[in-house]
């Protein structure tokens, strides 16, 4: 039996988009609360997390999924990434969850660290076609950013994340580029800005024990191994 969503009832695209300032955005006030209601609902949101901005919505929700995609103009042919709260939510969405992985996610998150896991076969059939590629596996994160985690703490489940941009652009790190792209098409946009842009995150990928690092990025592989072996296991393997 899937998990679902109750949301996927927001699927015009000529609305009027709402606006809130980053800087008013914290863990539990009204604003995220508002955010969080509308990801409920099926709707999208920009905001910004790791110096660009990104389009979110319900990860469980095949409806909101799909509307995002179209948004983005997207294809199925890049990997998409799951933002979750903290280790239960990588359990909720991840076939397995080794004890390797629980070590380095201990250790390592809230950061720019994405970790490669099997998709749970709880998912939604239709979400697991679009945000895995050929190999069935999915990007999974805890963000460290104070907007994206005042958001997440309020939704309180996996949030699909993709930069704003159209499909094979450079990342969004304007909010009047994004007002310019996107405002039309999505319901709430966190203005931060202009922001700074920021170094893609470090992806691993844990096979059992092992842990391969295949891109290097804000986290180090020396951080990463600091973790692994101050509990006995082997340092990763950089591919």
């Amino acid at each position: 039996m899937a998990l679902h969503s109750t949301a996927g009832r927001r699927t015009d695209t000529g609305r009027h988009m709402k606006a809130y300032p980053a800087t008013a955005l914290a863990e539990g006030d009204e604003a995220a609360q508002a955010i969080a209601e509308v990801l409920r609902e099926g709707g999208i949101a920009c905001v910004p997390c790791g110096g660009t901005y990104r389009l979110v919505c319900d990860a469980l929700d095949t409806g909101a999924v799909m509307r995002l995609m179209a948004v983005k103009r997207r294809t199925g042919h890049a990997p998409s990434l799951v933002f979750v709260a903290d280790e239960s939510g990588l359990e909720q969405i991840a076939d397995e969850v080794s004890e390797t992985l629980r070590v380095l996610v201990r250790a390592l998150w809230p950061a720019p660290l994405t970790v490669l896991v099997k998709p749970s076969d709880l998912l939604p059939g239709k979400v697991l076609k679009q945000l895995t590629k050929a190999n069935r596996r999915l990007g999974v994160r805890v963000p460290a950013d104070p907007a994206m985690r005042a958001v997440m703490k309020a939704f309180g489940g996996p949030i699909l994340a993709s930069s704003a941009n159209r499909e094979k652009k450079a990342g969004a790190s304007s909010g009047a580029v994004v007002r310019q792209s996107f405002g039309a098409r999505i319901d709430v946009f966190v203005d931060a800005g202009e922001l700074a842009g920021g170094e893609g995150s470090t992806i691993i990928d844990v096979d059992g024990d092992q842990t391969r690092v295949t891109r290097v990025g804000a986290v180090s592989v020396e951080r990463i191994d600091a973790a692994l072996t101050a509990t006995g296991r082997s340092p990763a393997i950089v591919s």
